[in-house]
């Protein structure tokens, strides 16, 4: 059964933030918070942890599930694995994250293909948590990430107990800040530097 640590979102302790980054780092399969829902996380640069997550989630070559998100701790990571940025989509970036968005952009090579199950964008996602930011600060490296959710329904669980207990040896770590109400994020198309709101959720679209 999947490692239970219980993390004060508050005052988070380092040695436990540290504990779930080396986890994570060493190729473990992980949940943690973010400002939309709790994610199942690898790293997205570790062949086999993306392979096991992409497997967890029932993903397949003809890429049948919706795509996954990735994690970034700051703007200056993200220019690293995308491309053509504009300075309008720099700003919007700015304004927003941290914060509950998903832009889509122009993946570079620097983004390994299996992450991306072939595709040409990435969704990317900094989210305005502080645990999952110091987790990412200290991994030092992008997370590939999926909401957690029930196996026979799209619907996000939000109890970090009940997400270790369904998930049982499917995954090595869960963090517990609590519980979490679900809400989606909103996506933005930014592919050809034009905003385009591909779905409405928790963040304000007036900031773009």
């Amino acid at each position: 059964m999947a490692e239970l640590i219980t993390i004060n979102p508050y005052n988070p302790d380092p040695r436990l933030l540290s504990t779930a980054a080396r986890k994570i780092r060493a190729g473990g399969i992980a949940v943690i918070p973010t400002d939309t829902t709790y994610a199942i996380v690898c790293s997205a640069n570790t062949r086999d942890s993306v392979k096991r997550l992409q497997s967890l989630k029932g993903v397949t070559s003809e890429g049948n599930k919706k795509p996954m998100s990735v994690l970034f701790s700051d703007i200056a990571s993200v220019t690293e694995y995308t491309m053509g940025l504009s300075n309008q989509v720099y700003r919007a970036m700015r304004r927003t994250l941290p914060g509950p968005y998903t832009f889509i952009l122009n993946a570079s090579s620097r983004i390994s293909s299996r992450a991306l199950k072939k595709r040409k964008t990435i969704g990317v996602r900094i989210p305005d948590n502080s645990v999952t930011l110091a987790i990412l600060s200290d991994i030092g490296g992008p997370l590939l990430s999926t909401s957690v959710a029930h196996t026979d329904e799209d619907h996000p669980l939000d109890d970090p107990i009940d997400i270790c207990r369904r998930l049982d040896n499917g995954v090595d770590l869960v963090v517990d800040v609590g519980p979490i109400y679900p809400e989606d994020s909103t996506v933005v198309d930014f592919t050809d530097n034009v905003a385009v709101v591909v779905r409405e959720g928790k963040g304000s679209i007036d900031l773009l």
